[in-house]
């Protein structure tokens, strides 16, 4: 079975009314654009630059969501990011991806992944703090960063730290490769169940001395 891979739409030229023509949401495609991310047949790129999420933002199932170098996403207390395709961040270490709580003390939900289409998630350079975990859409997303029904995850030079729910990063399902990322925090840091795949070159370190939570959790 062969599948377009992630921004395949983008580099075919698509259009942005190919993509409000495929959106059951006019809504969204109208926020999109007064967001100034980028729309193109399936792809939603966010380039660099600040985006204020006073809302939930729910991605259309199936269309890729690009996050390139220097995006900043700032969420409002119990708001949640859902992408519901193939999902790839840009950052690096010298210029990451922030997703941050847009209130201090006032988590925001959690910035997830769902996928029943086994799609790509590669994440490089994100910098994430101050999310929860929430249900969205009827699923619960344990995590600040959730990911569930990926067929394959990669995530390289991210730094996950603050979480302020269950756990920091939630992995359900697929293939994963962990590689030098670092994890920080006084809740559960790494849990991924039904998974294969490597962690590499990782650190996972308690908040507090006194920390109980678990660093790398498998079942």
């Amino acid at each position: 079975l062969m599948v377009p891979g992630v921004g395949y739409a983008m580099a075919q030229g698509g259009r942005d009314e190919a993509f409000m023509e495929r959106t059951d949401d006019a809504t969204l495609a109208q926020r999109l654009v007064r967001m100034k991310a980028r729309v193109s047949g399936d792809t939603v790129v966010f380039p660099r630059g600040r985006y204020s999420i006073e809302e939930d933002l729910i991605l259309p199932v199936g269309h890729t969501v690009i996050l390139e170098q220097g995006a900043r996403f700032e969420i409002a207390p119990q708001r949640n990011v859902l992408c519901q395709g193939p999902l790839v961040v840009r950052g690096t270490r010298r210029n990451p991806v922030f997703v941050r709580a847009q209130q201090k003390d006032a988590p925001f939900g959690t910035f997830a992944l769902h996928s029943s289409n086994n799609v790509q998630c590669v994440i490089s350079g994100l910098l994430i703090s101050g999310g929860s975990g929430a249900v969205v859409n009827g699923i619960r997303h344990e995590g600040m960063v959730s990911i569930h029904g990926a067929g394959s995850v990669a995530m390289s030079d991210c730094v996950i730290e603050g979480a302020l729910g269950r756990n920091a990063l939630r992995i359900v399902g697929g293939a994963i490769t962990l590689s030098g990322c670092d994890f920080e925090g006084d809740r559960d840091l790494a849990s991924m169940d039904h998974v294969t795949g490597s962690v590499r070159g990782c650190s996972f370190k308690g908040g507090k001395a006194e920390s109980v939570a678990d660093g790398l959790k498998l079942s």
